[in-house]
């Protein structure tokens, strides 16, 4: 409230010291309003609240040393692919594995060899998503123009052929058939091939079998042999030199059994081991830690095998 020379009045010099103030059915209209306290609120105030804290100015120093640990063994290295000079037609060859230390422990030791990208290439037409089918359309119907596109186009490392028309539930085409179509692509391409199967108890160990005859001296990966489905992959993959990718769920026991059962014919060096993982279910960290604990094993199991 003002007077005509805008001369600012407080609550205090209209009522005085009254100990209350009660206003009904009052309308206040005011621009500006300033709440002021008394000397005795504003001691009271400061009581309640206490000194001022001083912000900080530096952060507390402090020191994180790494726990790096003693490892007398590393990973199996394995060399996918075969050139020319060694038996093959591979114009290079891919190696994994090589690490001197537990998975993504990468401030202990970093990985020997960097990762490599493998294309999947059908040996007929799939499902896909519009977005992914727009560059693929025109080689969905041929495996080995398709397998020419990932590699000179999108620059694969390597290919993995997917023998799904096998399937009996599919086309069920005969491993005669599969070795042609794998005949088609390595003569395509000449970056390392893996075979994929199509995941049929029946049909899988003779088609990778056959595969494995078609790919001699190439040094192809065999996938997959399973605690089900094995033997006539691993006995092909033993009579013509290939690898063979150890398929299980992410259970150390599930792959060490696995293993165990394939050194009746393989050395380590033709064996990958994948303990695959749901994308959905399994928690990261559970995954990582399961696999980082598993490659551990994997060392004892190596080491076991090397001792008999």
């Amino acid at each position: 409230m003002t007077d005509d020379k805008e001369k600012t009045t407080s609550l205090d010099d209209m009522f005085g010291d009254f100990a209350e103030l009660v206003l009904e059915n009052v309308t206040i209209e005011l621009d500006e309003l300033k709440i002021a306290l008394r000397p005795m609120v504003q001691q009271m105030a400061k009581t309640v609240a206490g000194p001022a804290l001083e912000m900080p100015r530096s952060l507390i120093p402090a020191s994180f040393k790494a726990p790096i640990g003693e490892y007398t063994q590393s990973i199996q290295e394995i060399t996918i692919g075969a050139t020319k000079g060694q038996g093959g037609s591979r114009g290079n060859t891919i190696t994994i594995g090589g690490h001197t230390a537990p998975a993504w422990d990468l401030f202990q030791a970093g990985p020997k060899h960097p990762p490599v990208i493998t294309a999947d290439v059908f040996d007929m037409p799939i499902s896909l998503a519009k977005m992914v089918k727009m560059h693929y359309k025109e080689v969905l119907d041929d495996p080995a123009e398709w397998a020419k596109l990932v590699v000179n186009k999108f620059g694969a490392d390597a290919v993995t052929l997917h023998l799904i028309s096998t399937d009996r539930a599919l086309g069920d085409t005969s491993p005669n058939d599969a070795a042609k179509v794998i005949e088609d692509v390595l003569q395509a391409v000449k970056v390392p091939i893996i075979i994929g199967s199509a995941g049929d108890p029946v049909k899988d160990g003779p088609v990778l079998a056959k595969a494995a005859e078609v790919c001699e001296g190439e040094r192809t990966l065999l996938c997959s042999a399973t605690v089900d489905v094995y033997e006539d992959i691993a006995i092909a993959a033993k009579k013509h030199d290939q690898l063979v990718l150890s398929w299980t769920s992410i259970d150390i026991n599930q792959a060490k059994e696995l293993n165990r059962r394939l050194f009746d014919w393989l050395t380590p060096e033709q064996i990958v081991i994948d303990p695959t993982t749901a994308a959905l279910g399994y928690g990261l960290e559970y995954a990582f830690t399961i696999m980082q604990r598993m490659r551990l094993g994997d060392c004892l199991v190596m080491k076991n095998y090397d001792s008999q």
